[in-house]
């Protein structure tokens, strides 16, 4: 069987690959879905099954390598380790980091926490959850038709709304009154968005420059993140001002994990002059 080349080829990658002769392939690059349940995407839920990565190690050809992208977050990275090991790669060689300077830390603010929580319960996140969750059923809506009314600053969509339905936190006044517009919602739990802040002073402005690759748009005219820097207003909001969630660090990194197929030959030498794998330039 002589395997397409220099083609494009939808469909599930595991029911391709089984239409293709064992020891065919000369490496294989991929960039599956890490399991960090990205934005409480249903795609990224779970790590690939692992009969893609079987299909993998058979259609590659003895000694050849693979590059399989991960998160750096340790409890994801270890699955995928885990994974690749069971289905027989070898993991010694190190592993290749792509290093860049988009994203940002997403680390919960413990003191606005604290500022926010004020007399809530979180009775209370799970009423306004439940509510949100069911309207939007009923309504035919998906989380995406609702949180395309809650953009970032820069246009992209945000997990706001799979937030607000399981219960980690709660909509502001502004976006509540926007979100019981949508949703067709009454007043019924008007109270518990009024009193779920305590207000907190107003003292300056931020502005963070939004940059890709390694190109910072810092110039005039360039892309910026606006956000108001306030003052803690609780007691025990200020005794943790400045603290954050302990997975706040920032993505700046993804690992790119370089397996191999054992050989089949008893030196690289043998294994290359064989299947024309092994040696990397």
């Amino acid at each position: 069987m002589n395997l397409p080349l220099n083609q494009v080829i939808t469909g599930d990658c595991t029911e391709v690959m089984r239409e293709w002769p064992e020891n065919s392939v000369d490496c294989i690059v991929t960039d599956p879905p890490y399991g960090l349940s990205f934005m409480g995407k249903d795609w990224d839920k779970t790590l690939p099954p692992r009969e893609a990565f079987d299909e993998i190690i058979r259609v590659l050809k003895p000694g050849a390598l693979g590059f399989v992208m991960s998160s750096p977050r340790q409890d994801v990275l270890w699955r995928m380790l885990a994974m690749l090991e069971v289905v027989g790669f070898e993991l010694r060689q190190s592993a290749i980091f792509w290093i860049y300077r988009t994203g940002f830390p997403k680390a919960y603010d413990v003191s606005k926490g604290i500022d926010r929580r004020n007399e809530r319960t979180q009775e209370d996140f799970q009423k306004i959850g439940k509510l949100l969750r069911t309207r939007r059923t009923e309504l035919e809506l998906t989380q995406k038709d609702v949180a395309k009314h809650f953009l970032s600053k820069t246009g992209g969509l945000t997990g706001c709304v799979a937030n607000w339905e399981l219960g980690y936190n709660l909509p502001t006044s502004e976006q509540w009154e926007i979100i019981k517009k949508i949703l067709d919602l009454n007043n019924q739990f008007d109270y518990i968005i009024e009193r779920s802040e305590a207000e907190r002073e107003k003292i300056g402005e931020g502005s963070n420059p939004i940059s890709w690759g390694n190109t910072s748009l810092i110039h005039e005219g360039g892309f910026k993140s606006d956000y108001d820097i306030t003052e803690a207003a609780l007691d025990d909001a200020k005794k943790w001002d400045g603290w954050k969630s302990q997975t706040g660090l920032k993505p700046a990194a993804e690992c790119i994990l370089m397996v191999n197929k054992p050989r089949s030959e008893p030196t690289i030498v043998d294994n290359v002059l064989r299947w024309g794998t092994g040696a990397i330039t």
